[in-house]
């Protein structure tokens, strides 16, 4: 990233978040870098819209063109790694993942944004970084700042209350009760000896299975890495939450669970039978 991106790009990210302290800022200057261009990758997503109306504010108060592509996720990251390894010097601004900030990170393709932060001329005095981002959700690696984090993706058990209703399953609690839940709603509901409905169905393709499964790894008392940033995914903790989690997909989700990404779950948990 060019500093002058990095140094707009924390300007468009305190018009997220500004607040009443208009004296402080009306002191700070948003119109240093009037009639320059900024481009920007990012995700092409749910998030879109809220996007675009920020960057017309942005735009507005800034003077600044910003020049936005909005991608799916895998063709985002491609892009990404293809013009950053490439030393694409017109790329300002993009959208990255903590599972690819390290490999950015290493490749020496991000500029910390510390001192940029800690600077009152580049950094809008309405945003509080401290208080705006919780420590466990920030971007830093090797002590230092490689992105404003700007969403988190929280994962929810979702179910199909007529389902629940229809079979008398009850709501789960804990992990024995889901895959009792699990159990019960993979049916043969037409006797054909072929499962009609499956109990359970989650992101379980490679490039994104991490997500989901942080969850189970976490509630079992797991860690992807020790205090020494050492790998302990073969402690008993993380086995165990692995093999659960395998099980429930392959005793009761569908077919091709190692190619299930979002899109494919969210289509057929909607799905009526």
């Amino acid at each position: 990233m060019k500093s002058t991106g990095l140094i707009v790009f924390l300007c468009f990210v305190a018009l997220l978040g500004f607040s009443a302290l208009v004296s402080a800022e009306e002191a700070f200057n948003w119109r240093k870098y009037e009639g320059t261009t900024i481009r920007i990758l990012a995700g092409k997503n749910a998030y879109t819209p809220i996007g675009e109306k920020w960057r017309e504010v942005f735009e507005q108060k800034t003077g600044i063109k910003v020049q936005a592509e909005y991608l799916g996720s895998m063709p985002l990251r491609q892009k990404i790694g293809v013009e950053l390894s490439a030393k694409n010097t017109d790329l300002d601004v993009f959208a990255g993942m903590m599972k690819t900030n390290y490999q950015w990170h290493k490749a020496g393709w991000l500029e910390p944004l510390d001192k940029y932060l800690n600077d009152p001329a580049m950094t809008s005095p309405d945003y509080d970084y401290e208080k705006d981002a919780f420590p466990k959700v920030r971007s830093v690696i090797d002590g230092k700042t490689i992105g404003i984090t700007t969403s988190v993706n929280p994962q929810v058990l979702m179910y199909r209350k007529d389902l629940f209703e229809k079979y008398n399953v009850k709501v789960p609690t804990n992990w024995e009760e889901l895959e009792e839940a699990a159990k019960k709603l993979t049916l043969d509901t037409d006797g054909d000896g072929k499962t009609d409905i499956y109990g359970w169905i989650a992101r379980q393709a490679e490039d994104e299975v991490t997500a989901p499964f942080a969850n189970f790894l976490y509630a079992n008392k797991g860690q992807w890495l020790d205090e020494n940033k050492k790998p302990v995914f073969n402690s008993p903790e993380a086995v165990k939450a692995m093999e659960f989690y395998g099980r429930l997909g392959r005793l009761y989700g569908p077919p091709g669970g190692a190619r299930l990404g979002w899109q494919t779950v969210i289509g057929a948990f909607a799905k009526k039978r």
